[in-house]
């Protein structure tokens, strides 16, 4: 299974709208900032910044957060979006680095919001 275009966070407004009013959980390896959508389904969005290293270190950090986040798929919290960040110290090597503090992150977004169904940003198209 793959995760797809339906399952991620693509635009930029929708990744302003998450970073301004979502709510930031965090462990040694992971931040991760959620907010509910009306969806019905989560979103990923993944950011890296550059002084994790060049294009190619980027790019195996998404790509090891996205598959992750897939290999979760028990843990997933309906209805949010979620946006991962790799914590700017954290020794990330393989997927063992990373799948168990995704899969804390995401039971802990899932607690979160719970019973916070009533707040959902809107979605413009």
């Amino acid at each position: 299974m793959k995760v797809g275009k339906e399952l991620r966070i693509t635009r930029s407004q929708d990744f302003g709208a998450v970073y301004k009013k979502g709510s930031r959980l965090r462990n040694n390896i992971l931040l991760m900032i959620a907010y509910p959508n009306a969806l019905g389904h989560p979103r990923l969005g993944v950011s890296v910044s550059k002084k994790h290293g060049g294009a190619v270190r980027r790019n195996r950090l998404k790509r090891l957060i996205r598959e992750s986040f897939r290999l979760s798929v028990a843990d997933w919290p309906v209805g949010l979006d979620l946006i991962v960040m790799p914590q700017r110290d954290a020794r990330i090597v393989g997927l063992t680095d990373v799948l168990d503090p995704m899969r804390s992150l995401l039971e802990k977004a899932g607690r979160k919001f719970e019973h916070s169904h009533e707040i959902i940003h809107d979605h413009p198209d």
